[in-house]
C-alpha cells in the first residue's frame, strides 16, 4: 500500500510542473486591414496628365492607427497622411478623394498592388514585409 502511495505521489509530483506551464497563452488580436497592408512594394508608376512613367518606384505602406496606412515614396506626389482601407474577401482596398483609390489583392503571390490618384497610377507587387 505505501509503495502505491509513494508512486502516486511522485508521479503527482513529476506531472505538477507540466501541468502549471500549460496556461493558455493570451490570444493575439486578429489582423485588422491595415496590418494585412503593412510592406515593402515595388513597381512602376504609370503617369497622369503632366508626368512621365517610372519604373522600378518602390513605395512603403506603414500602419497609422486601426483601418489606416501611411504610403511614403520617394515621388513626393506618392506620399499621402492617411488612408482608412477596408478587408472583403482576400483583398484590401478603399476609394477615397474625387478619383483615388487602393487595392491590395492577397489572393496573389506575391501580393499585387494597385493604388491610383492625382500623381496617375502605381502598380506594384509586395517585395517585402519588413519595413525599413
Amino acid at each position: 500500500m505505501q509503495g502505491i502511495l509513494a508512486f502516486f505521489v511522485a508521479l503527482l509530483m513529476a506531472v505538477q510542473p507540466a501541468l502549471a506551464q500549460t496556461t493558455p497563452d493570451k490570444k493575439k488580436p486578429k489582423p485588422d486591414a491595415a496590418d494585412l497592408m503593412v510592406g515593402v512594394y515595388e513597381g512602376y508608376i504609370q503617369g497622369g496628365v503632366n508626368r512621365q512613367n517610372t519604373d522600378n518606384t518602390q513605395i512603403v505602406i506603414r500602419k497609422a492607427g486601426p483601418n489606416r496606412v501611411q504610403i511614403q515614396s520617394s515621388v513626393p506626389e506618392v506620399s499621402r497622411a492617411s488612408i482608412k482601407v477596408s478587408a472583403i474577401d482576400g483583398t484590401v482596398s478603399e476609394f477615397f478623394e474625387k478619383e483615388g483609390s487602393i487595392h491590395l489583392d492577397l489572393r496573389e503571390s506575391p501580393p499585387k498592388l494597385g493604388y491610383t490618384a492625382e500623381f496617375g497610377a502605381f502598380h506594384g507587387v509586395r517585395i517585402s514585409d519588413k519595413l525599413p
